[in-house]
């Protein structure tokens, strides 16, 4: 029995309490729901601003599927993501904070933060979720011979989903045909014009994020150097001015 089988019977949506999704991350899953019922086999686009909620979305995706979700695939650009996306599927702490599952229920997926490339794919059979940059998992690098099997994932999810169309990341969607889609994305227009795969099902504007007060206020701050156009100076000021930010910070919690 998979991690997402047992969970399933303890995840809430809605009920009462109701738990505290904020409006992206509610109306996002609700529409990744619908698409998927009609369309399973096209990935669904959903774009949301940066800090609305786009791992909580991600995380409560597998219980959104119309079919058995034994393994998760999460595709992101970074190192730095790759660990972060890692931790909170690992820990689950954000679904609990939401209300989604609930705080008495202990159980947490298995998750392998994939480093490299694996030497065998039976090495990730006993996971739940692995989170991979396309590098370590895309099929373009690997020969015919060891290709991943078509069916090692039930669910791939793409973080920053504007990569989507380069090649390597394009593989990872065609090869995992048979699986559920999910692309993640804050700017769903790129520059060169490529168009995402799959259908855009939710589009939550950034003003309506910052009306809805997403965001904290932001007081910007001028620095000056001597020396202009010199990268060393500039960094130089930039430091000094952080530890004068942490000292004030310092003094104002001092009993």
């Amino acid at each position: 029995m998979s991690y997402y089988s047992d969970a399933s019977a303890h995840f809430r949506y809605l009920g009462s309490p109701r738990p505290s999704w904020r409006p992206p991350q509610f109306g996002a899953l609700g529409a990744i729901a619908m698409h998927w019922s009609l369309s399973p086999f096209e990935p669904a686009l959903v774009s949301i601003p940066t800090g609305s909620g786009k791992t909580a979305i991600a995380m409560a995706a597998p219980f959104f599927a119309n079919k058995p979700i034994r393994r998760v695939l999460a595709l992101v650009p970074t190192r730095a993501l790759r660990e972060q996306i890692a931790t909170s599927f690992r820990t689950g702490d954000l679904l609990r904070r939401i209300g989604a599952l609930p705080e008495d229920f202990e159980a947490k997926p298995a998750v392998v933060e994939l480093s490299g490339r694996p030497k065998s794919w039976a090495e990730l059979l006993a996971a739940d979720v692995v989170v991979a940059l396309p590098n370590s998992i895309s099929p373009m690098h690997f020969d015919e011979a060891a290709q991943p099997p078509r069916d090692l994932f039930d669910l791939v999810v793409v973080d920053e989903a504007h990569h989507s169309p380069a090649p390597t990341w394009q593989a990872v969607l065609d090869h995992f045909s048979e699986a559920h889609a999910l692309l993640l994305t804050a700017t769903p227009v790129r520059r060169d014009g490529k168009r995402l795969p799959g259908r855009q099902v939710y589009y939550y504007p950034l003003r309506r994020a910052l009306d809805e007060r997403f965001y904290k206020p932001v007081t910007p701050m001028i620095l000056t150097v001597d020396a202009a156009g010199d990268r060393a100076e500039a960094d130089r000021a930039i430091a000094e001015a952080c530890v004068r930010l942490l000292q004030q910070d310092d003094t104002r919690r001092a009993p």
